[in-house]
């Protein structure tokens, strides 16, 4: 809002570690005897849950080497059915077991768009969709910290749409990548885009901050900082 906008770009690669892996460097620049920025930081929910979907997942543990097509002949004929929120035997009385499989038939939205939310932590994750592999290379530097969000193939909206996960967890409390041996944990849920509140426009005169979105607008005094603090 108040400062040039010159600048210089670069990008860092794997640096934080998690999250992107990456980061953007901004260099802003200014040539004048004083210099001050004032920047409006505006975040958009672009995304919202269209459903839950954490519930009633056909669950079969890994006790000896499963493909897809093996694991998903099994899954189908399980009696078994828990909410995949946590490792099956935190939520029933089964097995200690590091690997498990998971399917769940779901009815997808009619947007075109739209995302498969998973728990986080899940170790070595890989996801079918009506027997096709996603790639979840992109999202893997993410799911320690956030609930990954997996964008779906367009042509599955608005159909029934099969979803088999296979995830390996943390089992002991002092485990090399265990985790504390709490496992993963989240909330699966079907997310839709949102229309989000945008900003139109964001000013700096006579003292005031002035900002318009597309549903709100706000006026407020606001003192710049001395240059020397």
């Amino acid at each position: 809002m108040l400062g040039p906008d010159e600048k210089t770009t670069k990008l860092i690669d794997g640096y934080p570690d998690r999250m992107d892996g990456q980061s953007l460097q901004v260099n802003f620049h200014q040539r004048s005897a004083e210099g001050r920025w004032l920047w409006l930081a505006w975040a958009e929910n672009t995304r919202t849950e269209a459903a839950d979907i954490s519930k009633d997942w056909q669950v079969i543990a890994e006790d000896t080497p499963l493909d897809f097509t093996q694991a998903n002949s099994l899954l189908q004929q399980s009696t078994l059915k828990l909410p995949f929120t946590m490792p099956a035997f935190m939520l029933a009385e089964l097995p200690v077991t590091r690997r498990w499989w998971y399917r769940k038939t779901i009815t997808a939205p009619e947007t075109g768009t739209w995302w498969l939310r998973l728990p986080r932590l899940m170790n070595n994750p890989k996801l079918w969709v009506d027997g096709k592999e996603i790639d979840l290379e992109s999202y893997k530097l993410r799911m320690e910290l956030l609930y990954p969000q997996i964008l779906m193939p367009t042509e599955t909206a608005g159909s029934n749409v099969e979803i088999v996960i296979v995830c390996e967890c943390g089992i002991s409390q002092y485990g090399q990548e265990d985790h504390g041996g709490t496992g993963f944990s989240g909330q699966p849920a079907v997310i839709i885009p949102d229309g989000a509140e945008t900003l139109i426009n964001a000013a700096y005169h006579d003292g005031k901050v002035v900002v318009a979105s597309t549903k709100n607008s706000w006026e407020f005094p606001y003192t710049l900082m001395d240059g020397r603090e």
